[in-house]
């Protein structure tokens, strides 16, 4: 984990700078929640001009007081409210630079945190880490236009899921502090002293990022994703069944839950075109995430399949807490992304889980006469870790097994949850259509009867028609 997470005086006394900028009062940020002033006030997340102020540097000279400061501050931050506004992409299009420039182009592990200039970039990619989505679905046709290239939309979702990572883990050493980041947008961070599940979140996200790296470099891309299981999981070693879920303590339900959510989660993060499709299939993890060539939600069926809601849901946490804690497993995360065809392309990152903090020693994993007498060539005693890397290094049927799992990823995710989009285009359209014959109704009651009504009637008809409206009728 990199030092980034652990405050130092200097990064405390930044943290008061920049939540001093995020809270300041003037004018230009004070139009913060009000979404009925203009109908386009409803379109525009104005919560997320707050952490925008941390783009904008400060004024600086010899002799510039606090409030010329403020005053140059408002003056930038209205300028920007102004622009998104008015709608205009080109006056909007400097602003959106700004903040995925920020996020494309970071990265935490070489910013120096003695310097204060740093410490305010690092700040300000953790309190933008929602602005970055917000502003995409405000904002299609910029994000279109600056990651049309397949390529380079990979390497922006990878991005995202990395910005929430970082967040996570900022905000628990922030938290740890005693201190916040006042950023008026609900910002991720895990529950109290379960610090070390942001860690393994943040390593499954980091992976995806070194892989983006790797590809703008010319290096060799590692497709291993390497996760270090914290000390709390070692209880799951001695859990041999989880068929009596009464027999299950609550404290190891919350580790599989937690291990489950900061291992993968950066699977389908809102924001990502992933996220969003699975979200609308209602996928999650749990169908991503594949154990010896089964999905999770795969094997819980097969072996539990009486079991509903959160009984289910709970049993698929525990599996995946087992498999990563066993080191008998080969454990693989599925990807897909959107390519030029406007299909999706699937990738398999196998997870290599570093047990050595939660795996038994070998008297506790091997009997006293497996020690004693079988201890050799072939046959030695090896470690969960051991195993574990053992697995990764022979697979002769690898290939095989990933060519199956791409097809139910296929079959079971992405087909399903492209149709489920379709059929709620299609309702959504239709509800529009429906509402705006109504509106046309109500609109033709309150203007009252109209002589184009009449149109068509014959001559008879029409002094019918006029005779009725001289009597009131």
């Amino acid at each position: 984990m990199p030092d980034f997470t652990r405050m130092t005086p200097l990064m405390l006394e930044v943290l008061d700078k920049v939540n001093a900028q995020m809270d300041h009062t003037g004018d230009a940020i004070s139009r913060d929640f009000d979404f009925t002033a203009n109908e386009r006030r409803g379109k525009i997340d104005y919560r997320d001009f707050k952490p925008m102020t941390l783009l904008f540097a400060e004024l600086q000279g010899e002799g510039i007081t606090q409030g010329q400061k403020q005053v140059a501050l408002d003056a930038q931050v209205r300028e920007m409210e102004e622009a998104f506004d008015s709608g205009d992409p080109a006056r909007k299009k400097p602003y959106l630079d700004m903040i995925y420039d920020l996020r494309d182009n970071f990265d935490p592990t070489k910013i120096d945190l003695t310097k204060e200039e740093d410490i305010r970039k690092l700040y300000a990619y953790v309190a933008l880490n929602q602005t970055y989505a917000t502003k995409r679905i405000e904002n299609p046709e910029y994000y279109e236009e600056r990651y049309a290239d397949p390529a380079k939309r990979a390497q922006s979702e990878a991005m995202d899921r990395y910005s929430f990572a970082v967040a996570q883990c900022m905000m628990d050493s922030i938290l740890a502090a005693g201190k916040s980041l006042k950023t008026q947008l609900t910002l991720p961070a895990s529950m109290p002293g379960m610090q070390h599940y942001a860690e393994v979140f943040y390593d499954a996200s980091r992976a995806d990022v070194d892989r983006v790296y790797a590809a703008r470099e010319g290096r060799e891309v590692d497709p291993v994703t390497t996760v270090k299981i914290p000390a709390e999981m070692r209880n799951f070693n001695v859990l041999a069944k989880i068929d009596d879920l009464s027999k299950v303590s609550k404290e190891m339900k919350n580790a599989a839950v937690f291990m489950r959510t900061s291992t993968v989660n950066s699977l389908h993060m809102i924001g990502t075109e992933q996220g969003y499709l699975m979200r609308d299939g209602s996928k999650d993890i749990t169908d991503m995430l594949f154990i010896d060539g089964k999905s999770v939600r795969e094997i819980q069926q097969e072996k539990y399949p009486n079991l509903q809601g959160v009984q289910a849901s709970d049993v698929r946490d525990l599996i995946i807490a087992q498999a990563l804690v066993s080191g008998k497993n080969r454990i693989e995360l599925a990807q897909f992304e959107k390519n030029a065809q406007n299909g999706y392309d699937i990738k398999l990152n196998p997870i290599r889980t570093d047990i050595t903090a939660v795996q038994p020693s070998i008297k506790e994993d091997y009997g006293w006469f497996r020690r004693t007498f079988l201890n050799w060539g072939p046959m030695k005693c090896k470690t969960r870790q051991e195993k574990a890397d053992a697995l990764l290094a022979n697979d002769p049927d690898r290939e095989a097994r990933l060519a199956a799992i791409k097809a139910k990823v296929q079959e079971n995710v992405i087909e399903p949850s492209v149709e489920a989009r379709q059929k709620a285009v299609v309702q959504k359209a239709a509800k529009a259509a429906a509402a705006a014959a109504r509106e046309r109704t109500s609109a033709k009651k309150l203007a009252g009867h109209s002589k184009a009504d009449d149109l068509g009637k014959t001559n008879a008809q029409e002094v019918i028609v006029q005779k009725d409206r001289v009597k009131g009728k």
